[in-house]
């Protein structure tokens, strides 16, 4: 049994670099697909996103996109499809958009 000292200590302990300071855990996410529709099914994948709101705060929303016909591909592919989409997310190359109201981007167009 650990002292309560040391207990506290490790329990602060994250990832480090050099210097000493914490660095956030990379964010992975997979998404998860499900069929949509009954005469013309489709994959639909869903996953989360980042975005920044109008005062620059940021905020995490579920987005859902179609991935393919049912008919023409299975379930394997359109996960495989979904991870493809996601790659950028996943590698951190991804920036989170600005998302403004839509009465602000028809007065701005």
């Amino acid at each position: 049994m650990l002292p309560f000292s040391d207990t506290i200590r490790l329990a602060k302990a994250g990832r480090a670099t050099e210097k000493g300071d914490t660095v956030a855990r990379p964010r992975w996410q997979g998404g998860w697909s499900f069929k949509r529709g009954k005469r013309h099914p489709v994959w639909v994948g869903r996953f989360r996103e980042d975005y920044m709101t109008t005062d620059g705060v940021g905020k995490r929303r579920e987005r859902s996109v179609i991935v393919g016909r049912c008919a023409q591909i299975g379930k394997r592919d359109a996960q495989r499809l979904l991870s493809e989409r996601l790659a950028s997310i996943n590698q951190g190359t991804h920036k989170p958009e600005m998302a403004i109201p839509f009465e602000r981007f028809i007065l701005a167009r």
